[in-house]
């Protein structure tokens, strides 16, 4: 940020908080800081309204520091490689205040200097672009309310081309205005970006989000990843967000993994990507993985793999009884409701008489065309993925990529597989 708007800003910023200045001060204690300044260190039992209050008042001196504020960086695994994929990009402040950045960048907002403060950091995470590791990408955070503002914006125009470089958009603040924002995300998706969302399985509204932005990875919420090696409910939702990532094209990230036992439940789920204290620490670039840490994933990464079973492949199929298949057929291979035709359905099963599959019928995704298609192969759910492929490829040729049937042990139908699925499994490891 140039000389004069700093100095613009930080008058401007120091008029907003001097209300918040007087009680604050009593309650904080002072120890030692970088050379010539000194850093106020907040008391633990502070509110997090009196510590953005703090931040406030220290802002004016945090935005004539052209040194504030400095970045760390993250690394970002592939779990089934063991390996580093990419670097989040994380400010951290040193002082004059000691708290947290959310505060900071609360404090900015409150002010109206968001955008002020959030260039900075753009600008900061670009130019480490230069030296980045080769075969990594870099991700930058950014609040929705900042991106659509000039000084971000602009920031990132000057970039030039954006290739390896995820924008991810973070929880803190609602899309106000959503065509700016996908005008905005437009923009630099032509210049090579992709756009990351935060805390996909949040609730409601970020299911929302994440339907309407249409992101290139989707970072799982952190209370989904602590804990979920020992909670189903939460292995379950993972298990429903890796497949809308599929469906949407989209990695899916693990952040905040601590634990080991998080980190394997991860690995057998398939989640392609990680990071956390127990991979590794925020760093000044380039860290990378410890040999304990490579070697941990990899053997994890092994098992999953010899654990791989069809059943996670499997999509819900319509039943169809003889009685209807006529009616089914007619509508276009739509469900039956009271008031007539349904939805479209992906994947249909015919049944005879004697309630036994005879035929199923699957929907091309992009041209909606549907065909119906004799059951040439059937599975069972616990069948291994990695032995589908040789058994669907023994079929005659015309029926190689034909869906696959899946049944439980009792013989009755637990849905179906497309080969194109199990093609994408093994692709991914």
């Amino acid at each position: 940020m140039r000389g004069g708007r700093v100095s613009s800003d930080a008058r401007r910023l120091a008029t907003a908080a001097t209300a918040d200045r007087g009680g604050d001060r009593a309650s904080r204690s002072g120890r030692a800081g970088r050379a010539g300044s000194s850093v106020v260190s907040l008391e633990s039992g502070q509110s997090t309204a009196a510590a953005i209050a703090a931040c406030g008042a220290a802002l004016p001196e945090v935005l004539t520091d052209p040194r504030q504020p400095r970045l760390l960086f993250q690394p970002i695994v592939d779990l089934t490689k063991g390996s580093v994929a990419g670097y989040e990009a994380l400010a951290r402040f040193d002082g004059p205040v000691d708290a947290t950045p959310d505060k900071w960048f609360a404090a900015a907002a409150r002010a109206g200097l968001g955008p002020a403060l959030e260039s900075r950091v753009v600008r900061a995470a670009l130019a480490a672009r230069e030296s980045l590791p080769a075969n990594c990408f870099l991700t930058v955070n950014v609040t929705p309310r900042a991106l659509t503002s000039a000084p971000v914006m602009d920031e990132f125009l000057r970039g030039g081309e954006l290739t390896g470089l995820f924008v991810e958009l973070t929880e803190e603040q609602a899309i106000t205005d959503p065509d700016a924002m996908r005008r905005d995300l437009a923009r630099l998706r032509d210049r090579g970006a992709m756009i990351a969302l935060d805390d996909a399985g949040s609730g409601y509204s970020g299911l929302q989000r994440l339907l309407a932005l249409g992101p290139e990875l989707m970072k799982l919420d952190r209370s989904l990843v602590n804990g979920i090696d020992e909670d189903e409910a939460k292995r379950a939702c993972v298990e429903m967000l890796i497949v809308l990532a599929r469906r949407l094209g989209a990695w899916l990230l693990a952040e905040g993994v601590e634990q080991p036992g998080e980190l394997r439940e991860l690995i057998n789920l398939g989640v392609p990507l990680a990071q956390g204290y127990l991979l590794a620490r925020p760093e000044p670039p380039w860290s990378s993985l410890g040999a304990q840490t490579t070697a941990r994933i990899r053997v994890s990464a092994r098992a999953a793999w010899s654990r791989g079973q069809i059943a996670a492949l499997v999509e819900p199929v319509l039943l169809v009884p003889a009685e209807q298949a006529d009616v089914i057929r007619a509508s276009g291979y739509r469900s039956v409701t009271p008031n007539g035709p349904g939805e479209p359905q992906r994947l249909v099963v015919f049944l005879d008489e004697d309630g036994r599959p005879t035929s199923l019928a699957v929907r091309d995704d992009d041209t909606d065309h549907v065909r119906e298609v004799e059951l040439t192969l059937r599975l069972n759910i616990t069948s291994p993925i990695s032995d589908a492929t040789p058994l669907c490829m023994a079929r005659p040729a015309g029926q190689r990529f034909d869906p696959v049937l899946c049944t439980h042990d009792d013989g009755t139908v637990a849905g179906a597989v497309r080969i194109e699925r199990i093609i994408d499994w093994l692709a991914e490891r």
